[in-house]
């Protein structure tokens, strides 16, 4: 797991450096990306620079999927893990969202940002579900 992957299912995120990114923070209604999430070696470290406090930083992330705070080691990390249903939600939003636009409807640039990081998960961890989609996609 890394933080590129962490960057990769929130808005907003733009890359900084090599190894560092900023989003938009879960935790708060963040409108300016404010979340700095970094790879240093085998971590991944995660700040708000509009001042969450680092349990709501990681609970909001624990529940987008994004953080494990059960690792076999006792240390809380990001989750590489989806069940079923969270790729299944995932890949429903991604068919939604080409049959709204076959229908002229556009989705928000902070929706767009989310369906490509659902993407990104669903290709890979579901490889033949992301080709479908993105066939789906071709006819819009």
């Amino acid at each position: 797991m890394n933080a590129g992957r962490i960057s990769s299912g929130l808005p907003g995120v733009r890359k900084i450096a090599e190894g560092r990114w900023l989003a938009c923070c879960p935790a708060h209604d963040d409108k300016n990306p404010s979340l700095s999430i970094s790879q240093i070696s085998d971590k991944v470290l995660v700040h708000c620079f509009a001042g969450c406090e680092q349990w709501d930083v990681l609970q909001a992330l624990t529940e987008l999927g994004l953080w494990n705070r059960q690792s076999q080691n006792g240390r809380s990390e990001p989750s590489e893990r989806y069940s079923r249903d969270e790729l299944e939600f995932m890949a429903n939003c991604c068919f939604v969202a080409n049959s709204m636009r076959r229908k002229g409807e556009q989705p928000t640039d902070e929706e767009r940002e989310v369906l490509r990081g659902y993407f990104e998960i669903l290709r890979l961890h579901k490889p033949d579900l992301a080709s479908l989609i993105a066939e789906d996609a071709r006819d819009v």
